[in-house]
């Protein structure tokens, strides 16, 4: 949170959400600022009408999210949108898609899989309530079909308690983690013992907006990967990423190949870390309309 000295002239980025301390401070200092311009990554208005998230987050998108935008919109600058589908929403020509770090790829695109068990992954937010779903019924009959196998889950309260409704004859293989901080949950995922992460993601308005951010998620974890042929995985897509329709037997006999074969796991890994460098080649770090900021006497 910048401090009042810090206001003249100041350019400031607001991502996706605005707190009360962040929406007072902008109140005051509004007049003070060089310019203010709104990144986001989600169509979030779509999200709180159309969506299939619980009601809690709902409003919360409705109170951080939209309600701010109506004393904001008289003072904005920038709309900064992170696709270009949602840029044609939101009627913004500048673009900022996700741009991963050097580093991380350096680090883990070197990562070899050590897998003591196996293990299948699926992390989302309570954005994802749909997703869930989808994947319950598929889980459950994977883990039928590998008497060894584990599965990892972090989700919304509501999600939480179906997983373990849907899989309780196996929950001794199921690890069910609370929703935790993104420093948290980094560093607990630096950690990962390898796997196939699972990225189902169903059509709508809400999705056909988003990020490939999940790629660097992926990357990041040294991790295999199963996508949903959407739009969003196929724009930063590789020859050997495993992109399959929304039909749950596809999904059983492709995530079944994966299990029975750790070089096709490895091949996925490998071309999750391709897709990502390539979100790298694709990606300037520039942030359109700023420079005349910056040039300005």
């Amino acid at each position: 949170m910048p401090q009042d000295d810090d206001a003249q002239g100041a350019f400031v980025i607001l991502c996706r959400y605005a707190m009360a301390r962040q929406i007072w401070w902008l109140i005051k200092h509004h007049k003070r600022i060089s310019g203010l311009s709104l990144f986001i990554d989600d169509d979030i208005a779509a999200t709180v009408i159309e969506g299939q998230s619980a009601l809690p987050y709902r409003i919360y998108l409705l109170v951080c999210g939209l309600l701010p935008l109506i004393v904001f919109n008289r003072w904005m600058t920038h709309v900064w949108a992170s696709t270009e589908a949602l840029g044609e929403r939101l009627r913004t020509s500048d673009i900022v898609p996700p741009l991963p770090s050097k580093a991380q790829l350096q680090h883990y695109g070197k990562r070899v899989e050590h897998v003591p068990r196996l293990r299948l992954i699926y992390h989302a937010t309570g954005a994802h309530d749909g997703e869930h779903r989808f994947l319950m019924p598929i889980v459950q009959q994977l883990m039928h079909l590998f008497s060894e196998l584990h599965f990892e889950v972090i989700a919304s309260r509501r999600a939480a308690r179906a997983w373990e409704d849907t899989l309780h004859e196996v929950i001794d293989r199921v690890s069910n983690q609370p929703k935790t901080t993104w420093e948290a949950y980094l560093d607990a995922t630096a950690r990962a013992e390898g796997g196939i992460m699972l990225v189902p993601l169903l059509s709508g308005r809400v999705n056909s907006v988003r990020a490939d951010t999940k790629r660097i998620d992926i990357c990041r974890m040294g991790l295999a990967a199963v996508f949903s042929a959407s739009p969003v995985y196929t724009r930063c897509r590789e020859p050997d990423d495993i992109l399959i329709e929304n039909d749950p037997e596809i999904w059983i006999e492709t995530v079944s190949q994966l299990l029975r074969d750790a070089a096709l796991r490895d091949m996925s890994r490998k071309a999750v870390v391709s897709s990502t460098a390539r979100m790298i080649r694709e990606t300037g770090p520039w942030l359109p309309g700023l420079e005349n900021f910056i040039n300005a006497p």
